[in-house]
């Protein structure tokens, strides 16, 4: 099984599943998954600790059924030219939703590899249509950005994981390979790779194909 099978395999299917760094900020995510809020995110953190899973997970949560074109998910790294982000504040976030909520959402992932003029033109437009557009950006490096960026979003830091937090994903992904595992050694392994959750699906696979294993050697 290879990683990118073993990952979809087990990457959260649900609001329920995603994994954050705290309960506390779980709760906060909470607020936008019921209704109470509406307003631009910055996900901060580093690479691998479910920014981008949270953030496609988002639009869906808060209008199940989304229309596909009420949300456009951009990769700044690709596409995010001073140019594409004048394009979309002239455009796309100035639009109407399709959806009986009236939400739009625009996803900018890994924003901080925008240049400073895309980030100027950014910070002004999210001023636009704000009761109806939700911007939401990742960020592995937020101090590229500048104050009145990071001020105009609700802002949440990925960069320290916990074991509580993440102790769970690794046991219901062992229950879901039949695989047992003592509870010391899981706890082990989290701590090892609690600040990534691809490294620590990384590591639980190589555990799976560890026992996996063994149980063939008996068997033979």
């Amino acid at each position: 099984m290879t990683m990118s099978i073993f990952f979809e395999k087990h990457a959260p299917k649900t609001f329920d599943e995603l994994v954050f760094p705290s309960a506390e900020m779980a709760e906060r995510f909470g607020h936008y998954k019921d209704g109470n809020k509406f307003e631009h995110i910055l996900m901060y953190g580093p690479h691998g600790c479910g920014k981008t899973t949270i953030a496609k997970m988002l639009p869906k949560v808060i209008v199940p059924g989304i229309h596909a074109n009420d949300v456009q998910f951009i990769s700044a790294a690709k596409d995010a030219s001073v140019e594409r982000i004048r394009e979309l504040a002239d455009g796309y976030m100035c639009g109407t939703a399709w959806n009986d909520k009236d939400r739009m959402f625009l996803i900018l992932d890994e924003a901080d590899t925008m240049s400073t003029e895309a980030k100027t033109v950014l910070r002004g437009a999210l001023e636009k249509n704000s009761e109806r557009l939700m911007v939401i950006l990742t960020s592995n490096d937020v101090s590229k950005f500048d104050h009145g960026l990071f001020d105009r979003c609700d802002d949440f830091d990925f960069t320290h994981g916990s074991v509580t937090t993440y102790l769970p994903l690794a046991e219901r992904v062992l229950r879901a390979e039949n695989v047992t595992v003592p509870d010391e050694a899981v706890v082990e392994l989290v701590k090892r790779h609690s600040s990534s959750i691809r490294q620590l699906l990384r590591a639980l696979e190589q555990v799976v194909l560890g026992v996996r294993k063994k149980q063939m050697q008996i068997a033979a």
